[in-house]
Formats: C-alpha cells, sequence, structure tokens
C-alpha cells in the first residue's frame, strides 16, 4: 500500500474520530442538561419540602388572579418586597407558603369547631344529602363545610413569614403547635373575600353588613345527578335545612372563635 493511500486513511479515520467525538460531546452535554434539571428540581423540593401541600397552576394564577381576582386583591408588590416572590407576580414560594397558612388555619379551625357535629346532623336528615364533587374543605374536617376566604399572606409581618418559610424548608407540608398558634394570632388580617361580587351566595342583604375579614363559611351539597340532572324535589327541603342550621352554627362559631363569622348556602 502506497503512502498517499495510508495518509488518506489516517485522514479519514481522523475525520470519524472527530465526528464521533462531536456526537458523544453532544450526547453528554444533553445527558448533563437532564442531570442538571434534576437535580435543580429536586432542589426545589428539597428547598420547598412541599410535601402534603396541593398549589394551583402558577400560570393560571397570574393569568386570571394579577389583575382580575375574585377574591379580594392580592398585592404581589408587597409580596416581593416580603421576600415572598421572586418578582411581583405568582410564583411557587408564594403559593406553597400560602397553602401551608391555609393549612395550618384550618387545623386551627378543626381543633375549635366541632364541625362534625353538623356534618351528622345534614347525614342524619333523611334528605339524601350527598357531598358536592369538586368541592375542597380546604382541609376542614366536613363533608359540606369550607371556607370560603382565601388568606393573603403578603399582609403577614416578616417575623410570620420567616416562620412559615422555615417551616416550609424543614417540615413542609407538616403542621405543628407553632404555625396553629401563628394562623390564631394572624387571620384576622390576612383573611378576605369579596363577597359582593359572588352570586353563589345568599341572602344578599347579609353581605353588605360583613367585614371581609370576618372568616366566611359556605356550606355546599349535590345539587345534580351524574347525568346532570337537577334534583328538583330534593333540593328546596334540603336548602331549607341548611338554612335552618346556619343561626346555631353562627352563634357556635362566634362562641368557639371568640370572633364575628358568617355562614353561607352555596346556590
Amino acid at each position: 500500500m502506497a503512502i498517499s493511500d495510508l495518509w488518506h486513511r489516517a485522514q479519514e479515520m481522523r475525520r470519524a474520530i472527530k465526528v464521533v467525538a462531536a456526537v458523544a460531546l453532544i450526547l453528554l452535554g444533553l445527558l448533563l442538561v437532564f442531570i442538571l434539571r434534576g437535580v435543580v428540581i429536586m432542589h426545589e423540593n428539597n428547598q420547598l419540602n412541599i410535601s402534603g401541600l396541593s398549589i394551583p397552576d402558577v400560570k393560571y394564577m397570574n393569568t386570571y388572579f394579577t389583575t382580575r381576582p375574585p377574591d379580594g386583591v392580592y398585592d404581589l408588590a408587597l409580596a416581593q418586597r416580603k421576600g415572598l416572590c421572586g418578582e411581583a407576580k405568582f410564583d411557587k414560594k408564594y403559593l406553597y407558603l400560602q397553602a401551608l397558612y391555609e393549612k395550618s388555619l384550618s387545623a386551627y379551625f378543626n381543633q375549635k369547631l366541632d364541625l362534625a357535629k353538623y356534618d351528622k346532623l345534614i347525614n342524619q336528615s333523611n334528605l339524601n344529602f350527598k357531598p358536592e364533587k369538586g368541592t375542597s374543605s380546604g382541609g376542614l374536617n366536613s363533608q359540606y363545610i369550607y371556607l370560603i376566604n382565601t388568606a393573603y399572606i403578603e399582609r403577614l409581618d416578616k417575623t410570620d413569614i420567616k416562620v412559615l418559610e422555615e417551616h416550609l424548608s424543614v417540615t413542609g407540608g407538616a403542621v405543628d403547635d407553632e404555625l396553629v398558634n401563628l394562623a390564631a394570632k394572624t387571620y384576622p388580617s390576612v383573611l378576605d373575600a369579596d363577597l359582593g361580587t359572588k352570586n353563589d351566595y345568599r341572602p344578599r342583604d347579609r353581605i353588605v353588613n360583613l367585614s371581609w375579614s370576618n372568616p366566611l363559611f359556605g356550606v355546599a351539597f349535590q345539587k345534580y345527578s351524574a347525568s346532570g340532572e337537577f334534583y328538583a324535589e330534593d333540593y328546596p327541603k334540603q336548602s331549607a335545612f341548611i338554612n335552618s342550621l346556619i343561626p346555631q352554627m353562627e352563634t357556635d362559631f362566634l362562641k368557639e372563635l371568640n370572633h364575628p363569622t358568617a355562614v353561607f348556602l352555596r346556590q
């Protein structure tokens, strides 16, 4: 074999090695990207420690709640100044801290209020009550009763925010006495709810006399069958029964919370 042929073959081998090396580097780069992405996700999850907490979609919140919130007004600029979010918009940190606060507040209400008493009365009424599908109790120990208000955690002072952050970082979604006590002392200034824009709650003449920072509870039950048929025969008796319970519920809740409350039947 001529020296020139050997030289050409050596050149071809060098080119092939370069191509293989380039492909290998690309594949290695892609592998590193996926590894780093996984590390970032794990880091975020470890730092936020999100077990046991559920949050709405961030994009949805930024689309529908920043400029047209249905419940009160989020002050995201204030939230940013207090370190609750990186920019003046919703992010996972804000929403997980909000979820932890609301879970802590639900734990407080569960300790103070005998919600099981009213579930039992409703279930034993022989009026064919069924829990409403798709309606979350928000952590309350009830099949029918839930909290209407939203917690605007940017209204917390920085000391309380730090407590929330430390718990989220260390214990995630676990709620302890410190968090329950924090929620108990702060909820009158943190809760809000604009019932004036909600047609789901009756009677409307009660709305104007309420402070939106009061704990406002809703009662919901299933009014339609799986096929979408309205329970026309049951509903008048069911709604009348719930309305008969509401005055006693409000009396009991006021006594236990030492704070004005209101209960609404969800229409």
